[in-house]
């Protein structure tokens, strides 16, 4: 599931670690595989790297009458590319259950 995200995932934008989507997108099984075995111990408790826990947030207006109200504005948040990539295999996995309530 880590492989088939990684490789096929979306290009988006790089976060502050440095990486970009496509850094992720010609790693090697081998290197693949310590990803998700660090991914699993992430689920286990094991906490993030540090380098994955910064993030930006943007502030994107919706309505140019409200400028001045935080509350109109989206948030964009740009995020460490595995925790994105990792993200998006774990909705992938519980869509299933996800449609048991939704």
């Amino acid at each position: 599931d880590l492989k088939e995200v990684c490789v096929h995932g979306n290009a988006s934008a790089g976060a502050l670690d440095g990486f970009i989507p496509a850094d992720i997108r010609v790693l090697s099984d081998e290197a693949l595989m310590v990803l998700a075995i660090l991914l699993n111990l992430i689920e286990q408790g094991v906490p993030w790297p540090s380098a994955t826990l910064d993030g930006r947030m943007a502030f994107l207006y919706k309505d140019p009458n409200q400028l001045n109200d935080v509350l109109a504005d989206r948030l964009l948040s740009i995020l460490a590319v595995l925790y994105r990539r990792w993200g998006t295999v774990r909705i992938r996995n519980l869509r299933e259950w996800i449609r048991t309530f939704a």
